[in-house]
C-alpha cells in the first residue's frame, strides 16, 4: 500500500493516514497488498458506523432474529469432534450430546479448529503440516477499561503512531519483540454512545498491535509492565488520573487469545493477507477436504475484519443453501452500500 500511495503523496504522514487501515488485517502498510487501499476509500467515502450498545448489539440482534426463526442455541457446550461418514460430515458431538446435521458451519478459528475436529487422514490440502507452514497475522494486547467520570480529552477514535512506525512494525512481524513506546488505537465510545457505561462513567478500549505468540515474549512477565506503559502513553494524550478512576479492567494478551479463546498462536487476525494467502488461496468457504462443512470467519475467504467476516457468512450461507437445493432462499434484500451516508 505504501509504495502505491507514493505515486500520489510525498509526505509519509499523509501516506500513513491512508494506510494505517492495513492494521485492520493485522498487516503492515509496507507489506500489505495495495488492493487493500480500498479500506481507506471505504472509510472516507462511506464513513464509520457505531451500533448503539457497541458491536455486541449486532450479535444480540442476530441472536434475536435466530430465535424468531426457531433457532436453538446451546451455549457453553464446546464441540469436541465432527461426526463423519467417510469424507462427509453428518453432524457433531459435544460432551453432552450428538447433533446430526445436513450441513455444518465452523465459525471457530480455522487453524485451531480444523486439526482438533477433523482427523488428519481426511485432510488432503489442509494437513497439520500445511497449516503450520502458513503465515499468521500479528496479535493484540488489549485493555478494556471502565472509568469513573468522562474522558473528554479523547475523541471516539484515536490512533497514536509511534515516532518510528516502521521499526515498531518490524518488532511485531520480524523480531517478535515488544516496542517500548508502541503504536495503539483507543476507542472512547461513550463520547458517542452513553449506553455503554453507567451514568457518570465511561469506557476505554485500547488495542496495541503486538507479535503473535513467540518464545521471545513471556506474557506472564510482560503483561503488567506493558499495561503500565500503555497507561503512561494514555496520560500523554490527556487521560488523567487513570489508575485512580479505574473501576473495571480486563486485559487480554496473545497468550490469553491462544489459551482461553482457542486462537492459533494468538493471531487475532488469523491467516496473514499476503499475496500467497489471499482470495481463493485461503481456506474455501465450502471446505474442500470434507463434504458438508462450511467455514465462516477471518480464516476463510474473503478475510479478516468484522464487515468482511459478515461477507464470508453471506457467501457460506449462499453455498450451503445451493447445496441443499434451496438456492436464493434468504438472499439479502439490500447491501451495506444501500445504507444512508453517515460520518
Amino acid at each position: 500500500i505504501d509504495s502505491d500511495l507514493k505515486r500520489f503523496f510525498r509526505d509519509p504522514r499523509v501516506r500513513l493516514a491512508f494506510s494505517f487501515q492495513s492494521k485492520y488485517l493485522g498487516m503492515s502498510p509496507f507489506r500489505c497488498p495495495s488492493l487493500f487501499s480500498i479500506l481507506a476509500f471505504l472509510e472516507y467515502e462511506y464513513g464509520v458506523f457505531h451500533p448503539i450498545g457497541g458491536c455486541h448489539a449486532l450479535m444480540q440482534a442476530m441472536a434475536t432474529a435466530g430465535l424468531e426463526l426457531d433457532v436453538e442455541f446451546h451455549l457453553g457446550e464446546p464441540v469436541e469432534r465432527l461426526d463423519l461418514d467417510g469424507k462427509k460430515c453428518i453432524g457433531l458431538r459435544t460432551a453432552l450430546d450428538s447433533y446430526p446435521a445436513d450441513a455444518t458451519v465452523v465459525n471457530a478459528d480455522f487453524a485451531h479448529a480444523i486439526p482438533h475436529l477433523i482427523p488428519q487422514s481426511l485432510r488432503r490440502r489442509w494437513t497439520n503440516k500445511a497449516i503450520a507452514k502458513k503465515k499468521y497475522s500479528c496479535s493484540t494486547f488489549m485493555l478494556y477499561l471502565g472509568l469513573e467520570g468522562r474522558t473528554e480529552s479523547l475523541e471516539h477514535h484515536t490512533i497514536w503512531l509511534t515516532e518510528n512506525y516502521r521499526e515498531n512494525l518490524r518488532d511485531i512481524e520480524d523480531r517478535h519483540c515488544l516496542t517500548e513506546r508502541p503504536s495503539f488505537y483507543v476507542q472512547n465510545a461513550t463520547r458517542t454512545d452513553p449506553t455503554l457505561a453507567p451514568d457518570g462513567h465511561s469506557t476505554l478500549y485500547v488495542l496495541v498491535p503486538v507479535t503473535h505468540q513467540h518464545p521471545n515474549v513471556d506474557w506472564q512477565k510482560e503483561s503488567r509492565r506493558y499495561r503500565d506503559q500503555v497507561f503512561r502513553q494514555l496520560a500523554d494524550l490527556g487521560v488523567e488520573d487513570l489508575k485512580k478512576r479505574l473501576r473495571f479492567e480486563k486485559v487480554f494478551t496473545p497468550a490469553d487469545w491462544q489459551n482461553d479463546l482457542s486462537i492459533h498462536r494468538g493471531a487475532t487476525f488469523n491467516l496473514a493477507h499476503s499475496f500467497d494467502q489471499m482470495l481463493h488461496l485461503r481456506p474455501n468457504n465450502r471446505f474442500e477436504d470434507v463434504d458438508g462443512v462450511y467455514l465462516v470467519g477471518g480464516g476463510t475467504h474473503p478475510g479478516s475484519g468484522l464487515p468482511v467476516i459478515f461477507e464470508s457468512a453471506k457467501i457460506s450461507s449462499a453455498l450451503l443453501l445451493e447445496d441443499l437445493g434451496k438456492a436464493g432462499a434468504g438472499a439479502p434484500s439490500r447491501t451495506p452500500f444501500d445504507l444512508p451516508r453517515h460520518h
